[in-house]
C-alpha cells in the first residue's frame, strides 16, 4: 500500500492510495478530494494541488471500499505507522467508522514497492508538471526540510 497527503501534521488526510497485491495485481488506485489545502511541501514530494483534485471522490465514499479490500490482508506499507494514522486522521475528518487497528500493517523498506510505482505513474498522468513548478516545489520542500 502507498499513501499521499496533504502534508504530515495531525490534521492531514489522505489525497491518493494505492494497493497491490503480491502477485503484482492492482487492487486499487485512485486519487481522492481532499476537504483541505495541501501543504507547498507535501506537493513537492507528489506533485498533486487542490485544483487538480476537484472532481474526485472524498475519502467519505472511498473508504468502504478499502475496508474490504484491506480486510483479512496483510497490508505492506514503507511507513505503516504513518499510513495508519493518515487512515485514521481521513476517517475522524469525514465521520467514517475504520479502526486501523482492525486490519494487520507491516512495515517494509521496499520503497518502491508496487502500490507506490503505481501511484507515482497516476500522479505523473495527472499532474503533467513542468520544469518550473518542479524547481518551485523543491525550494519549498528544502527550506522545508532544513527547518524541521
Amino acid at each position: 500500500m502507498n499513501i499521499e497527503s496533504t502534508g504530515t501534521n495531525e490534521t492531514a488526510e489522505i489525497i491518493q492510495i494505492s494497493i497491490t497485491q503480491a502477485n503484482e495485481k492492482l487492487l486499487f488506485n485512485e486519487i481522492i478530494k481532499p476537504s483541505q489545502d495541501i501543504e507547498e511541501a507535501a506537493t513537492y514530494v507528489h506533485g498533486l494541488r487542490n485544483d487538480m483534485l476537484k472532481n474526485y471522490r472524498t475519502w467519505k465514499e472511498i473508504a468502504p471500499e478499502i475496508k474490504k479490500i484491506l480486510k483479512n490482508k496483510i497490508i505492506y506499507a514503507y511507513k505503516a505507522d504513518f499510513d495508519k494514522r493518515l487512515i485514521q486522521q481521513s476517517s475522524l475528518i469525514y465521520n467514517v467508522d475504520f479502526d486501523v487497528n482492525d486490519y494487520n500493517f507491516m512495515n517494509t523498506k521496499e520503497y518502491t514497492n508496487l502500490a507506490h510505482i503505481a501511484g507515482q505513474k497516476q500522479r505523473e498522468e495527472i499532474a503533467g508538471q513542468s520544469q518550473k513548478d518542479k524547481d518551485y516545489y523543491e525550494n519549498i520542500w528544502r527550506n522545508y526540510y532544513e527547518k524541521y
